[in-house]
């Protein structure tokens, strides 16, 4: 995904998330912005922590809930437009 750049031409630093809920689910998290032409590339990076009957679920709603959010992070920093 891409934004629009800070104005001075850096990026932000990463951002660490961390994320619980029960039972003993844990997902750790990075985003990290690099400068790509004029617009900034966004990734993030998620690691899981769950018991192992609940990690598919656990995964599969975090990248649902993940795509959304980006998705309207996206329409957001193209139109400016208010969610």
């Amino acid at each position: 995904m891409l934004s629009e750049g800070e104005p001075d031409g850096s990026v932000p630093p990463p951002i660490d998330t961390l994320a619980r809920q029960a039972p003993r689910i844990r997902l750790v998290g990075q985003v990290t912005f690099t400068a790509a032409g004029d617009a900034t590339a966004i990734r993030e990076t998620l690691a899981i922590h769950a018991p192992w009957p609940l990690r598919r679920f656990v995964a599969a709603e975090a990248e649902r809930a993940h795509t959304r959010m980006f998705a309207a992070m996206a329409t957001l920093f193209t139109t400016g437009a208010e969610l």
